[in-house]
């Protein structure tokens, strides 16, 4: 198993593994400091950490780079498992999907329910645990993003574009960063070479390696997350529009969270059994 960088609490992963635990260091109890836990604290919003910290030097040692927030439980996360998913699909960008309240984009229950279309029919209505084991989609959410060093570089670079009173937020990170990554790994929407094969291929959400959301709401006890227009959105809406604006418009590469699967000619989702023929889970799922 490769390496794994992570903003987040500690985790325990067989050797060769480093992790990078992101947090206030009253939180840490002694026994957790071993050598291969390097401990950082940025004061402010979690954008500000991925710029100050996971920066290109710190991260080009690893083999990916985790991200994801503190409510989140991954105890039960088989992160072995969703390494190897990320390589079976071609993955730059994946995440699990996420269970609990408040679940996002990639909500575990509601598979059945998503509009992956395959011929004309639902596919995951049909039997879900098999037929939509993994699947390519057209955005990756902040909750809880796996990286491939190419894909974080870029994103890392978009971030050490943005000063750092403008690190208050989020939004519109996880509608560019797919189609972004695309773009300049692989000369899509717009290049003269692009590699069409590559072209809507970058992120996928794995099904089959579900996280727990506790939704613990910790940023609403820092910020008023009341009303439409609160203090947190409003900081949201700031740093998006600063994003978009950067490199000659970012927001080109955005999509609309209602268009977040991919339109394309090439695979749309794996099933158990494709992933199980591909060595990426383990025997046991066949069962």
């Amino acid at each position: 198993m490769g390496s794994v960088i992570r903003g987040g609490r500690a985790l325990r992963l067989p050797p060769p593994s480093a992790i990078l635990y992101c947090a206030r260091r009253r939180h840490f109890h002694p026994q957790l400091l071993h050598k291969s836990v390097a401990v950082s604290g940025v004061p402010g919003f979690k954008t500000r950490f991925w710029k100050h910290v996971l920066t290109n030097d710190t991260t080009s040692r690893y083999s990916h780079v985790w991200l994801f927030d503190s409510d989140l439980s991954i105890e039960r996360l088989d992160l072995p498992v969703l390494l190897r998913v990320a390589a079976a699909t071609g993955a730059e960008i994946i995440q699990p999907t996420i269970a609990g309240g408040n679940p996002g984009m990639w909500s575990y229950d509601e598979r059945p329910t998503m509009n992956i279309y395959e011929d004309g029919a639902l596919r995951c209505a049909r039997n879900p645990d098999e037929d939509c084991a993994a699947c390519r989609v057209a955005t990756v959410e902040v909750k809880t993003p796996l990286f491939q060093p190419a894909a974080w570089q870029l994103v890392w670079g978009l971030l050490q574009l943005l000063p750092d009173e403008v690190l208050r937020g989020d939004y519109g990170l996880d509608l560019t960063w797919c189609k972004y990554v695309e773009a300049k790994l692989h000369g899509c929407w717009g290049g003269k070479k692009a590699d069409s094969e590559r072209c809507g291929a970058a992120c996928v959400v794995s099904f089959t390696t579900p996280a727990q959301h506790l939704n613990s709401l910790s940023i609403c006890r820092s910020w008023e997350c009341r009303g439409k227009n609160n203090a947190f959105f409003q900081q949201q809406l700031k740093f998006r529009n600063a994003l978009y604006r950067l490199n000659g418009g970012i927001g080109r590469y955005g999509v609309s969270p209602h268009d977040r699967f991919k339109q394309m000619k090439t695979k749309s989702c794996w099933s158990r059994t494709e992933l199980l023929a591909a060595r990426a889970l383990r025997p046991e799922a066949a069962e």
